[in-house]
């Protein structure tokens, strides 16, 4: 993510940018690392959705908006669809999990054999195993068993 922000600065000097997630200081913190610049929006994550689409309204320009939500799932995904129907104007909209805690230096990042494989998740849950442990070992199952389900049902 901190290469896809710095590809953006260099085809786009003109962009307002959102950091919505975590909590202070990890916040301002991990945002100012990410952005590489303190000229940001942001409200930490643990806001009502009508929150984020107020405030980003409020701030939005008609410049390329680039927006990181980074509080995990499903409230990141419900805000970039409502932050996407609500916008007037160019936006990006990053579903960044715990990017601005990562930037930050609060939570370690796994090793990079366990990223470059795909199982930096395998390396969180070792680390947190009781809060990602639905997530993981009930949540990824689940969807996989309902994929499954609805591609075997018939269309009449």
């Amino acid at each position: 993510m901190p290469r896809l922000i710095s590809q953006l600065y260099l085809s786009n000097k003109e962009m307002t940018l959102f950091a919505y997630g975590t909590q202070q200081p990890w916040l301002d913190i991990g945002a100012t690392s990410l952005f590489n610049t303190s000229q940001y929006y942001s409200l930490n994550g643990f806001k009502d959705v009508d929150c984020y689409l107020e405030h980003n309204l409020q701030y939005q320009t008609e410049s390329l908006n680039v927006v990181v939500l980074a509080m995990g799932m499903p409230k990141q995904e419900l805000i970039a669809t409502q932050l996407k129907l609500q916008s007037k104007n160019k936006m990006i909209i990053i579903c960044g999990g715990a990017i601005l805690d990562f930037q930050a230096g609060r939570v370690k990042r796994a090793p990079t054999i366990f990223r470059k494989l795909g199982f930096e998740w395998l390396y969180r849950f070792a680390l947190e195993p009781k809060r990602l442990f639905s997530r993981y070992v009930v949540g990824i199952p689940l969807f996989f068993l309902n994929v499954y389900r609805s591609s075997t049902k018939r269309v009449l």
